[in-house]
């Protein structure tokens, strides 16, 4: 198979993706082991991503398996990872466009943070402030609109600028909304029950569904991730405490292996002689 039939193979996987974690494993799988392909093959993350036709929650998929790419990436001498890394920020502004999928994507984001030696724990923090400055609050007041920040960082950190960035814009067209449509205390019995018509924003059920079984995997995934364990590389493997033990004591001398296998056939005499039921 070559180069452009692998691509395409891809590129359905991507198209196909569920949230669950067998289904990512097998792509990132697959992308690992072509990763000899990964000009062709890097190239179709994006283009899926572009894609007009995809919906927010396929979107948010794609980025979970991102990050179980970059996770496995280790195996495989760290393919994609640095790839990954300069588009992170593209990635997290085509993915990150509602609210309705933040929290996944911050999500996603901590995990991948992990592999890189950059601190970022004072941007996950942020994530759950409040991010208003004092002039936003005034805009509020005013009815005006919020500006958009730009940021000269890359990389990793400039996706999670981005993210917060999103973060702060949703932040402040919810307080925009709160103040414009204020909450009332009570409401009309007839208002209560009233029969709304179908809003053409409303989620279908294979929406619904698709975003509980996303929070499944993620909680799922969170959990997976505490029983990580990242050796430091001055800590002794088990198979260099087993050479270095093994290599220790001389090899034994025909007199010395005939009376410790003399030893160790009584033993399994004794052993066999316990069982109740002798056929064993």
């Amino acid at each position: 198979m070559d180069s452009f039939d692998i691509a395409n193979q891809f590129a359905q996987l991507l198209r196909n993706l569920t949230p669950q974690i067998g289904v990512l494993n097998k792509a990132a799988t697959f992308a690992l082991k072509n990763s000899d392909n990964e000009d062709y093959l890097f190239p179709t993350i994006l283009n899926v991503l572009h894609d007009k036709n995809l919906n927010i929650n396929q979107k948010s998929t794609i980025f979970q398996f991102i990050d179980v790419l970059i996770d496995e990436a280790h195996k495989y001498n760290g393919a994609y990872v640095k790839n990954i890394e300069k588009i992170l920020p593209a990635i997290i502004k085509n993915i990150c466009v509602s609210s309705s999928n933040m929290f996944n994507v911050y999500q996603s984001l901590c995990s991948i943070s992990k592999h890189f030696k950059i601190n970022v724990k004072e941007y996950e923090d942020k994530f759950y402030t409040d991010l208003l400055t004092e002039e936003d609050k005034k805009l509020i007041e005013e009815n005006g609109q919020i500006e958009s920040k730009k940021f000269d960082d890359h990389g990793l950190i400039l996706a999670w600028k981005i993210l917060l960035e999103r973060k702060r814009r949703s932040q402040f067209e919810r307080a925009k909304l709160l103040r414009s449509n204020p909450i009332h205390e009570t409401v009309e019995e007839d208002e209560l029950f009233k029969v709304k018509s179908k809003d053409k924003y409303a989620l279908s059920k294979r929406q619904i569904l698709s975003r509980l079984e996303d929070d499944r995997e993620l909680h799922k995934r969170s959990k997976e991730n505490l029983w990580n364990v990242n050796r430091d590389k001055s800590v002794l493997t088990e198979q260099e405490f087993k050479d270095h033990y093994w290599n220790k004591f001389n090899a034994l001398n025909d007199e010395e292996g005939k009376e410790f296998f003399n030893a160790l056939s009584d033993l399994n005499d004794l052993v066999s002689a316990s069982y109740k039921d002798q056929q064993y």
